[in-house]
């Protein structure tokens, strides 16, 4: 069954109130499935939101509310939320169904109600949020759970700034638990984040060409959360995080913080082909056993935006350990190969400190080759090392003493994809590391 928000009273002119027409026609369709068409206009919704009582789902199985785009691709079909949102715009959950081709539109008003996202996944399988735009997101722009989802093709933009410039807790994507339970299988491709970044509790999840910049609170990817256990094996590949800014920390009583590229305390992730360039903090950080960072590039992090010199030891790349209860949490038996980081700004006013800073003496193996690290702002060389208990491991004892099975799986799956681009310089470097482990030719 189809319906269509004009044939329930829907006008579309963005000063009617359209709330009980996108209400009803959702409604109609429940029971049924079948998608909800909104056609070209500016639909006025009401700060509660289209979600009966903020309870029921607006989106149930089989479901999808899709707008209109022209020949360009435009999106010509907007909801615009006209006044600062008390509860969640679209609350969504079961299986099959789609938000596609839509724009909605927000009051740009710093909310701390984190159920005011306009998006938010009770949970789910099999979903997908595709081709649409959140403006002026308030608090979160999605919030998402469940199984085998999409995230694909979104423009989400937060402009909201303290008087002191700085971005307060906004985060443009929350993959969070549900029932305790980690979101898993999905697929986090091709989205471009203004303000905003990724914030992600999940497993077996693919983030790659995403473009994430301006980020004011979180680094531009950052998965781990409350308890890091429920997040492993999710792999970033070909993402741009840029220009992260300086944002507020209240777990430090509110004071500033430098926003890194990546942040992952993900065991067993994939890194390929990233880059990180001109954050306030570092370009990537790795907390996760038998990470794998292949061929990232890093340059010209640990900018200060307020023009004081402490930059906190911002470097190109990081291999760290999570203190506290998740000391288990690390870098050991991971794998850097290839990855290139450097500071081109002139001597004295470099601001990325090493190639590669090895911070903790829990971090224990690593295999460190073929990188490249140079003009950095205290280590020319290839990076610098706090860990003690650091054993270097090379050659074809990286495969054999390094790599546990999940790891291998995870290079073999590289090398096996379509959605990697493997050069075969690439595959000689990792051909020449991993001798006689069945690694198939690109």
């Amino acid at each position: 069954m189809d319906v269509n928000v004009r044939d329930y009273g829907a006008l579309g002119d963005d000063s009617h109130d359209d709330t009980a027409a996108f209400r009803n026609a959702l409604a109609a369709i429940q029971n049924t499935g079948g998608t909800c068409f909104v056609p070209s206009g500016v639909y006025k919704i009401a700060p509660t939101g289209i979600t009966n009582s903020n309870v029921l789902p607006a989106i149930k199985s089989d479901m999808r509310l899709i707008g209109e785009i022209d020949s360009q691709g435009t999106l010509l079909s907007s909801i615009h939320v006209h006044d600062k949102a008390t509860k969640t715009i679209v609350l969504c959950s079961g299986s099959g169904w789609g938000i596609e081709k839509l724009r909605v539109i927000m009051p740009n008003i710093y909310e701390t109600d984190a159920g005011a996202g306009p998006i938010t996944v009770s949970s789910g399988d099999g979903w997908k949020i595709d081709n649409c735009e959140i403006l002026n997101t308030g608090h979160f722009a999605i919030v998402a759970r469940g199984t085998n989802f999409t995230i694909s093709n979104n423009y989400i933009l937060c402009t909201y700034a303290d008087q002191a410039g700085a971005h307060p807790i906004h985060e443009g994507v929350i993959i969070t638990l549900g029932g305790g339970i980690a979101p898993s299988n999905g697929i986090i491709h091709n989205n471009l984040l203004d303000g905003v970044g990724f914030n992600a509790i999940c497993n077996n999840t693919n983030f790659y060409s995403n473009h994430i910049k301006n980020h004011g609170y979180n680094s531009g990817i950052f998965i781990g959360g409350a308890n890091e256990g429920y997040s492993h094996d999710n792999i970033l590949a070909y993402n741009l995080a840029e220009h992260g800014q300086e944002g507020i920390d209240d777990s430090q009583g509110g004071v500033l913080k430098q926003v890194s590229g990546y942040e992952v305390w993900s065991p067993r992730t994939l890194y390929f082909q990233n880059t990180a360039t001109d954050n306030c903090g570092s370009g990537m950080s790795v907390g996760g056993l038998h990470s794998i960072v292949l061929f990232n590039r890093s340059v010209d992090n640990g900018k200060d935006l307020f023009g004081d010199d402490d930059h906190v030891n911002a470097n190109g790349f990081e291999a760290k350990t999570r203190r506290g209860n998740n000391q288990g949490f690390n870098a050991s038996y991971s794998l850097w190969i290839g990855n290139f980081a450097t500071d081109t700004h002139a001597a004295g006013h470099k601001t990325q400190d090493y190639g590669l800073n090895v911070q903790d003496d829990n971090i224990q193996r690593m295999s460190i080759v073929e990188n490249t690290f140079h003009g950095n702002n205290l280590g020319e060389g290839n990076f610098r090392n706090n860990a003690a208990n650091l054993t270097y491991v090379k050659g074809r004892d990286v495969f054999y003493h390094l790599c546990d099975l999940a790891t291998r799986e995870k290079v073999r799956q590289l090398f096996n994809s379509d959605l990697y681009s493997i050069t075969d310089a690439q595959y000689l470097i990792l051909n020449k590391l991993f001798a006689n482990s069945d690694l198939p030719r690109p």
